[in-house]
């Protein structure tokens, strides 16, 4: 299936607000509408079928980007803000708070992910913690003790 004149001209063409990602194995697909949605989800079942792949069900979904996904270890979705800025560039007794209210997107590390370096970290405290603990006397064994523990966090 081929959607002619897929880009169209016009800034409220739906059809130019129709996203792909793609890492390696992993792609996300974002569109303004569910309908839109669903209609390159069969798009990209057809291209990947006759190359003899398919879409997990079990790893798909379909959401909001309120709601949030994971994808490649990281949590996105679009929060509400509500913060107060300055009108003025210098405090001075015209002085006046401007209410903003909108969204923004939030990238955090998924819980899958934070749980797995905690346990990492569990596990090294235990095999190697108490040795560490026992010569963290002076400065230099807890900056040796950080330089061990920083690849487990740092991944």
């Amino acid at each position: 299936m081929i959607i002619e004149n897929a880009r169209g001209s016009g800034r409220n063409n739906p059809n130019n607000k129709v996203h792909l990602i793609r890492y390696a194995d992993d792609f996300v697909i974002i569109a303004p509408t569910k309908t839109a949605l669903e209609l390159r989800i069969e798009i990209a079942r057809e291209f990947l079928q006759t190359r003899g792949l398919e879409i997990s069900p079990t790893k798909s979904k379909i959401t909001t980007i309120y709601e949030g996904f994971d994808f490649l270890g990281f949590n996105i979705k679009k929060v509400k803000h509500d913060y107060k800025k300055q009108e003025h560039k210098k405090q001075h007794k015209y002085y006046k708070e401007v209410e903003t209210r909108g969204f923004h997107l939030l990238i955090t590390p998924s819980e899958a992910n934070i749980m797995r370096v905690k346990e990492r970290l569990k596990v090294w405290f235990k095999q190697k913690g108490k040795k560490a603990k026992a010569k963290a006397k002076d400065g230099k064994a807890v900056i040796k003790l950080i330089e061990q523990v920083n690849p487990i966090v740092i991944g």
